[in-house]
């Protein structure tokens, strides 16, 4: 009977490393397969994901289009053509310098010549600068009269198109885009030039 007890308490074992040996087998059998099947279709996963990269910059970059689209309508309603604005752009040597090496960072130093124009035309007012917030500056110019609330809402377009070149990755920003943003600069400081 003892001998009895034994056998069965040696078969239970048996059983209990089988069960587990076949639940390891069943727990790695989807990873293992999962290995396998990227191993097998490599290429093909690669050229997958190479596209789905390509889609996403290219509805970001049709978004900064379609939005420089928008502020060159409304930009000639609210900031008119002078006579000193040029029909083709200014590209300077800095700016065709900066277009070479990246569109996003020519848009970033358009907005700067802008920055700094309104800020002198702020210390020529005597309005504080303390804090270089062009929101608040352009609110400041409307309170006084300076700047028509069309002209301001174009500066703060501008402002958020340069926030978005600013964050986004180079494959998403065009130089022609940045041809584009920098007409649109241009007709600005035309716009502020005629500030007295």
């Amino acid at each position: 009977m003892m001998a009895n007890g034994i056998a069965n308490g040696a078969s239970d074992h048996a059983m209990t490393v089988l069960e587990f040996i076949a639940s390891l087998v069943g727990s790695l059998a989807w990873p293992l397969a999962a290995v396998l099947i990227a191993a097998l279709f490599r290429s093909q996963i690669s050229a997958l994901m190479r596209k789905l990269r390509t889609l996403s910059f290219g509805s970001a970059q049709a978004d900064f289009s379609e939005k420089l689209d928008q502020l060159e309508v409304e930009s000639e309603a609210a900031v008119p053509a002078q006579g000193d604005v040029p029909e083709a752009p200014d590209l300077s040597a800095r700016f065709q310098q900066l277009l070479a090496v990246s569109p996003a960072a020519a848009i970033l130093d358009s907005w700067r010549e802008i920055e700094d124009e309104v800020a002198r035309i702020a210390v020529r007012r005597g309005i504080s600068t303390d804090v270089r917030n062009m929101r608040k500056l352009m609110a400041a110019f409307v309170g006084q009269g300076i700047l028509d609330p069309g002209a301001a809402h174009m500066f703060e377009d501008l402002r958020g198109l340069r926030n978005v070149a600013a964050h986004r990755s180079e494959q998403e920003i065009t130089a022609s885009d940045a041809i584009r943003f920098q007409e649109l600069a241009n007709r600005a400081l035309a716009r502020l030039g005629a500030i007295q």
